[in-house]
């Protein structure tokens, strides 16, 4: 039997979200859980299983279950844990899109809507998915690809040191007891965990990118975009007036109610049209980077720049272990570190201080041709500052702090129990979408302004 806690003491049970905040569960899960702890380490049913649905304490937390071996919180009521599947056509097989993007299309399926924007999914690729002709059409090229909603699939439960083949049937967060329980299981760790931990001996001296490139000024409306002598009949996609009317942003002390000539402007590159004030005005809401994003098409002029903070450091290791799925390479790692502070002109609030929760985050790739190539692509999108923002948890709903800024990372290094790891074989395809979705590419396929290339200022 084990000891009772002394007299006046408590048992917390928490749970962690992403940002590593540890979170505590309400009284009666708290009560559930430590109750199905103490039968399952004294063992009082020889049949027990380690896992405990919160739903026998409160109904609306059915979805979740904890494990009591692996310590982990699994989220059952996901799209692959409800038996469904979203996927596109790439020429040769069937392709699954990600766990979050499938969550965001089944839930404008079963919303009765007529698509979903892809660019404004977690996968952020410039394409638009029909329902009810079921292609997805790039919206620069029109090019369709077929895409398909599978049910009733099978997918495999997640076991102990099971790595799962592509994605995760749900998602799970760490659990546990402020009273430091433990318990021991029958498997042994990865020495490639312990590993991870402390590098391998010999492991290449470690690189940091800490140089982040400044947004260079000009004017881009006229970098970017021609005069149209007649304005065309059509809306302008910013203010919703009619391109032959005057903008709501234009000055309206004249007496004119048509818009003259010079203020109608055109893309260069994907030649939507707007009047020039709106452009303008859209231009000093953002980081008045000298680049110019369509926001009709999302085609980007010039070279796009970001807000992520700039005392940030980017740290990357090579090491000879392998990722799953990568058997004949080795692992790039990359360390991502940022502390609070002060918010630029830049920012959503300047002058009003931010927070880093959850830094040093850890990352990794394959250390193959296209691991290396999206390393590259990814120390570029750090010089121009577009891996991290500064917004709103989407975990937390914690305002004013460092997240993610739409370029995925893998965080787990050898299992795949929560999404974000590996073997993941679209990944490094999915990662190049959103890095392009940025404006972020291979120099020569990049869109570039007067006089502006891909600098390697900073690199290491």
């Amino acid at each position: 039997m084990a000891a009772a806690p002394p007299a006046g003491d408590v048992i917390v049970w928490e749970w962690k979200q992403e940002s590593n905040l540890w979170i505590p569960y309400q009284e009666g899960v708290c009560q559930l859980l430590e109750k199905k702890f103490m039968e399952l380490r004294q063992n009082t049913s020889k049949k027990m299983l380690p896992m405990v649905n919160l739903g026998d304490c409160d109904p609306s937390l059915d979805c979740y279950e904890v494990d009591l071996v692996n310590w982990e919180q699994i989220r059952y009521e996901t799209v692959p844990g409800q038996g469904l599947r979203w996927e596109w056509d790439n020429d040769v097989e069937w392709v699954a899109y990600d766990i979050p993007t499938s969550e965001q299309i089944e839930r404008k399926y079963i919303g009765n809507n007529k698509g979903i924007d892809l660019s404004r999914t977690a996968l952020g690729i410039p394409n638009i998915l029909c329902f009810h002709n079921m292609v997805q059409v790039n919206k620069y090229t029109n090019f369709e690809r077929p895409v398909q909603r599978l049910t009733n699939q099978s997918y495999p439960m997640v076991k102990p040191d099971y790595s799962v083949a592509k994605t995760s049937p749900s998602k799970s967060t760490k659990c546990r007891a402020k009273s430091n329980h433990t318990l021991s299981t029958s498997g042994n760790k990865s020495s490639k965990t312990k590993q991870a931990v402390g590098m391998e001996k010999k492991a290449k001296k470690p690189k940091v990118v800490q140089s982040q490139a400044a947004a260079t000024s000009g004017d881009p409306l006229s970098d970017f975009c021609n005069d149209l002598e007649t304005a065309p009949d059509e809306d302008c996609a910013i203010c919703f007036e009619k391109l032959c009317n005057i903008s709501s942003f234009d000055d309206e002390s004249g007496s004119s109610e048509k818009s003259n000539s010079s203020g109608i402007k055109q893309l260069t590159q994907c030649k939507h049209s707007f009047h020039a004030s709106c452009l303008q005005a859209m231009y000093n809401s953002g980081t008045k980077d000298g680049s110019l994003q369509c926001p009709t098409c999302k085609a980007i002029h010039g070279v796009k720049h970001g807000n992520q903070p700039k005392d940030g450091s980017m740290t990357v290791h090579h090491s000879q272990d392998s990722l799953p799925g990568h058997p004949d390479c080795g692992m790039i790692t990359i360390i991502y570190d940022f502390r609070g502070g002060v918010q630029g002109p830049e920012h959503p609030n300047p002058g009003r201080s931010y927070t880093a929760r959850g830094f040093p985050r850890t990352c990794y790739l394959p250390d193959n041709h296209k691991g290396r190539k999206v390393l590259k692509l990814l120390r570029e999108a750090w010089r121009r500052r577009l891996i991290f923002t500064v917004g709103t948890s989407s975990t937390t709903a914690e305002q004013d702090t460092v997240v993610w800024n739409e370029i995925h990372h893998k965080t787990e290094p050898f299992s795949n129990h929560k999404g974000h790891g590996f073997p993941d074989p679209n990944y490094l395809d999915n990662v190049l979408f959103e890095l392009a979705a940025q404006g972020v590419q291979p120099e020569k396929e990049n869109s570039l302004g007067p006089g502006e290339g891909v600098t390697s200022q900073g690199a290491t």
